[in-house]
């Protein structure tokens, strides 16, 4: 649900290099593999993009608890999750 989904252990830190305005995010996801653990880190995501400025480079580093959508792990599962295209602002949630 909107407004309901928070970022714990996260840091933001924007920096001025050589006329270029740059964010850096690290954060640390919700675990877990249950489908409301996965709608709580694409909440978490949402959250952390409403909070950055148009035309800035942003950098987000941590534990997203998530990977890539095109990877297809060792026992053939492939991730349908939101959550990373939604930190690189190429999906909504």
């Amino acid at each position: 649900t909107a407004g309901t989904t928070g970022v714990s252990k996260n840091l933001k830190a924007k920096f001025n290099l050589g006329g270029t305005s740059i964010t850096l995010i690290a954060a640390h996801f919700k675990s877990g593999g249950t489908n409301d653990d996965c709608a709580q880190r694409e909440g978490q995501a949402t959250v952390l993009r409403s909070g950055l400025t148009a035309g800035e480079t942003t950098i987000f580093l941590g534990d997203f608890n998530e990977w890539e959508t095109d990877f297809v792990d060792s026992k053939g599962k492939q991730s349908t999750a939101k959550t990373l295209p939604i930190l690189r602002g190429s999906t909504h949630y």
